[in-house]
């Protein structure tokens, strides 16, 4: 490929190229001004790639040259002894981001963002099931990986993939004829620019808590990342869909009227907003919802447990009502068919006395708050929660967590959940402060197990934080564990 056209693409002036060393006129013969990839990890990095120092790190420029690049994009302002162009920037991951659209090109028509501190996966499955349910061959992208479709390669693990990933990702999905995608928009992908030149034409606003303040610092940053899919990613055609029962949504809502961007708010709680649900009633595991939008109302039964979920699939039909010429009539089926995705208020089995449990991956304190409460509803008896916090995390959160779970359950077990390389009991200290009489139990396992023996008739068990994980980190070592195989294998009897 040129390199010259390639950079002209992603917004450099070929004019200003420099080159740190004896410069060429080579246009091809040698592979100066041609190149075969691109890449931001030295260790990927193969000769003849542009590579996209995205870090900033003299160290890394030096192995790229060392190993071959094509060129350097970095914001490094340092001389190298090199004759490859240099192209000084000081937002390298924008131009990545830039570079992979350029790169890959093609992406399916439809494309939603969800973001917030809870509820996008939920959102992005939701959204999923019932485009499919409509006959729209679509896929989510998000913390359970693609679902919908089979990429053809391995991609990470991670909310929001990098931007390479993510866009080979939805080129693949768009040769296999999807037409729609949902995807999981993280703070920490948002402000690391790895959504730009992705063709997002629908944005969701699901709430926002107390979360990554390790990242973010204060909640005012951690709300500008967010803010960065409505005023800086989504096409400026596109749609916003907010939720307005969130004090940051009504904020958001605000800020995108005042930039003329159109809007598409959501509620549970205020009959006045562009999509209005109400709970007309709790039975077994499942709700029955009336669902308000314009002049068209219908009332349905949803197979899923917890009321938060309401909220979710209300912005999955905003979605929907926004991106296609569907009523609510139309969805009605595929909302009556609707599941949990995995590892959200994933219902796993009953004790032999009769208690219920449920695995959810509520790690933050509106999560768990939002899980028990809506255990609550479908509880007659008493609520029993196993959790804990992670390590090298946001440590503040840990005693409100312990503090909710006090308040909202009537039988309090603390345990591990991803201590990393902190000292894992220092973690249930922390929580413990919130929940001084809670059992503490060190070995999840044997948390579980304590948890699912004392059941009885009508309680219900909620095991929250690492819901469709398979593996607990300890140290850096990522060691086998699943709740939900845990829970099942006491359920069953040891």
């Amino acid at each position: 490929m040129s390199l010259i056209k390639f950079l002209s693409d992603i917004g450099v002036d070929s004019k200003g190229l420099s080159f740190q060393g004896s410069q060429s006129n080579d246009t091809g013969q040698g592979g100066l001004m041609t190149f075969t990839g691109i890449s931001q990890d030295t260790r990927q990095l193969k000769k003849g790639e542009i590579f996209f120092d995205i870090i900033g790190c003299s160290d890394r420029v030096r192995s790229a040259i060392h190993l071959g690049a094509a060129a350097i994009i970095s914001p490094v302002k340092e001389t190298f002894n090199t004759s490859i162009p240099f192209i000084y920037t000081d937002n390298p991951r924008l131009m990545f981001a830039r570079a992979c659209d350029v790169l890959f090109q093609k992406q399916p028509d439809i494309i939603a963002a969800i973001t917030g501190t809870n509820g996008k996966t939920s959102t992005a499955d939701f959204i999923r099931q019932l485009y499919l349910s409509l006959k729209i061959p679509a896929a989510s992208i998000g913390t359970l990986g693609v679902k919908g479709a089979q990429t053809s390669f391995e991609i990470p693990s991670l909310t929001t993939l990098d931007a390479y990933h993510l866009h080979k990702v939805l080129a693949d999905l768009a040769e296999k004829n999807i037409d729609a995608v949902a995807l999981e928009a993280s703070s920490h992908g948002l402000d690391q620019y790895r959504l730009d030149g992705v063709r997002v034409k629908y944005a969701v606003f699901t709430n926002l808590t107390q979360d990554h303040l390790d990242y973010h610092q204060t909640m005012d940053h951690y709300f500008q990342a967010k803010t960065r899919l409505f005023l800086e990613v989504m096409d400026a055609s596109g749609i916003a869909i907010i939720n307005k029962d969130d004090t940051y949504g009504q904020e958001l809502l605000d800020l995108c009227q005042e930039k003329k961007i159109r809007t598409f708010s959501y509620s549970l709680e205020d009959a006045s907003a562009d999509l209005y649900g109400s709970i007309e009633q709790i039975h077994g595991h499942g709700l029955r919802v009336s669902i308000k939008a314009f002049d068209h109302q219908i009332t349905v039964d949803i197979p899923v447990v917890g009321l938060f979920q309401v909220a979710n699939i209300l912005a999955a039909v905003g979605v929907i009502l926004a991106s296609t010429p569907h009523k609510l009539s139309d969805i009605k089926s595929g909302l009556e068919k609707l599941q949990s995705p995995s590892g959200r208020m994933d219902y796993v089995g009953k004790s032999i006395l009769g208690g219920c449990v449920f695995v959810d991956y509520a790690h933050t304190p509106d999560a768990l708050k939002r899980a028990l409460q809506s255990l609550r509803a479908h509880t007659a008896n008493q609520i029993h929660v196993v959790f804990g916090c992670g390590g090298d995390r946001d440590r503040s959160k840990r005693l409100l967590m312990g503090e909710i779970a006090k308040k909202w359950a009537d039988r309090v077990i603390v345990t591990d959940d991803n201590p990393r390389t902190e000292d894992p009991k220092t973690i249930r200290q922390a929580v413990l402060l919130g929940c001084p009489e809670a059992l503490e139990k060190a070995d999840r396992e044997e948390a579980i197990a304590t948890a699912i023996a004392a059941l009885k008739e009508g309680d219900s068990l909620l095991i929250a934080g690492k819901g469709h994980e398979q593996g607990q980190m300890i140290g850096k070592e990522n060691k086998p564990f699943c709740d939900r195989k845990v829970a099942l294998k006491y359920l069953k009897g040891v």
